[in-house]
């Protein structure tokens, strides 16, 4: 069932990412991504600053009614909840000039190895992934200066709750990280030099909080 309450805790508010807010969740996005194999193997090395943030412009579009942050915009997470629907990516081109800054920061080959990446998460996802009952961590990112504070625990504790959450990463190192939050690896997929990596953690309830262990 979609919920659209705001969600709260003792530490940190959970929100609705507004409209207005998006361009700047994109620059946050942007630089936590940076050194991302992904995002390395899908844009040029000359364009890459502005093409990492055109990518999450798109990507924030299309996850605006699940885009959320925190009250002091320190975390930007898109999480899809069963009942959530994604934006179409034509609204985001039927904007002229937005779609010319997008193709221009891209570019051509950008946006065919960025569809082939889709076209591979997508088949990976249908494996795993079922929109009627689990959560969907489609982007995450916390800026560097708060890391260590455990936004990534509080918000997906707020967010999912006990539901079933499924994710995807690129790197050994969150892959550690998500372990630690209950989830494991169900996929290892190559994809142009780099691993994408597909993690489940199953429903859980612990104390009335999934991730209160």
């Amino acid at each position: 069932m979609k919920q659209k309450a705001e969600f709260r805790s003792a530490e940190a508010d959970v929100r609705k990412l507004p409209t207005k807010e998006i361009p700047n969740a994109c620059r946050m996005l942007a630089e936590s991504f940076a050194e991302y194999g992904a995002y390395r193997a899908i844009l040029d090395e000359k364009h890459f600053d502005n093409g990492i943030y055109w990518l999450f412009r798109y990507e924030l579009h299309v996850s605006s009614d699940y885009n959320y942050t925190d009250g002091d915009k320190d975390v930007v997470v898109a999480l899809k909840r069963p009942g959530d629907k994604d934006i179409s990516d034509a609204t985001f081109f039927a904007n002229p000039f937005r779609a010319a800054r997008f193709l221009s920061a891209v570019g051509r080959r950008g946006i065919s190895v960025a569809r082939e990446y889709v076209a591979m998460t997508e088949e990976t996802a249908a494996k795993f992934y079922n929109l009627d009952t689990d959560c969907y961590l489609k982007n995450i990112g916390v800026k560097k200066s708060a890391r260590g504070k455990g936004l990534l625990r509080k918000a997906l504790s707020e967010l999912c709750g006990d539901m079933p959450i499924y994710l995807e990463t690129h790197t050994e190192e969150n892959v550690a990280i998500y372990r630690r939050l209950g989830f494991e690896v169900c996929a290892e997929v190559p994809f142009y030099g780099f691993t994408h990596y597909a993690m489940k953690r199953e429903g859980v309830y612990v104390g009335g909080n999934a991730l209160d262990r």
